[in-house]
């Protein structure tokens, strides 16, 4: 299979540009799109409608954050835009004692209906992701 990287939170204003690029890619036979780290279902939203009549499959690329302070650190990464909003529901989730993976878990729940799949990058220690695999495959 070969696929190519896209960005899902392209611009307004390069989203044209970069529909004519996914288009050629897919007339040249791309198999499938992997975005950059999603942490917004409604952005991943609006960049699925946007190319609804590509018709290849697309996977959602998930860093598993545990804690606000995780989320604070991959925003120094300048090709990861974490929404202020993800990093409350850390908070929320950090205070009342909740399953630290619930928030990616709830974002995995709202994409699972617009992608094909979810690819999992690693951030920090992997053995503690067993347990996030083995509930996000329920």
């Amino acid at each position: 299979f070969v696929g190519a990287g896209v960005d899902h939170q392209a611009p307004e204003y390069a989203r044209k540009s970069q529909l004519r690029q996914l288009e050629r890619l897919a007339e040249r036979g791309v198999d499938y799109f992997v975005t950059r780290p999603v942490f917004d279902s409604n952005d991943f939203s609006h960049f699925m409608d946007t190319i609804q009549g590509l018709k290849v499959p697309v996977i959602a690329e998930i860093i598993p954050i545990r804690s606000p302070g995780e989320a604070w650190a991959l925003k120094d990464w300048s090709w990861v835009t974490i929404p202020f909003t993800f990093i409350e529901r850390l908070q929320k989730a950090q205070d009342s004692s909740e399953e630290p993976f619930k928030p990616t878990m709830e974002l995995i729940e709202r994409l699972r209906a617009r992608c094909a799949g979810i690819h999992i990058i690693p951030f920090g220690n992997v053995a503690r992701l067993a347990g996030f695999i083995k509930s996000m495959k329920k």
